[in-house]
């Protein structure tokens, strides 16, 4: 299993992105998923015929961007205001690359029947999982 940044219930992972992502392109995007989503790729996995020794990307169908990281996830106030202001900052001159760290969830989706139960951080904040 590939998995990505796991968060969840007393997790800390998303309270602590602040200091990692206040350094990234606003839009950089940081794939995520939710631990219970986690465990039931790995029983998939354990249990589904031809699975051993496969390698299988398990993350949400959302990706979070550093804006959402600091700003709607942690309640950070930017200066700006804007993520239009910090994006154009923090992407001058970087080589940003928008598809870094993003991942295919297709191989656990149509060999493992897996499918997350919080599709997104936001899903999980709504149904009071983080």
């Amino acid at each position: 299993m590939r998995l990505a940044i796991v968060h969840g219930e007393r997790d800390p992972h998303l309270e602590q992105s602040p200091a990692w992502a206040a350094h990234w392109p606003a839009e950089q995007r940081l794939a995520v998923v939710h631990h219970a989503d986690v465990a039931r790729a790995l029983w998939r996995a354990a249990v589904a015929p031809g699975a051993a020794g496969r390698t299988f990307n398990v993350a949400d169908d959302a990706p979070l961007t550093a804006w959402d990281h600091l700003y709607r996830l942690n309640g950070l106030v930017h200066p700006s205001g804007s993520a239009a202001g910090t994006a154009a900052a923090g992407t001058a001159g970087t080589g940003f690359d928008p598809w870094e760290g993003q991942v295919s969830t297709e191989a656990a989706r149509r060999e493992l029947g897996w499918r997350p139960v919080y599709p997104s951080a936001w899903a999980a904040a709504d149904a009071g999982a983080l």
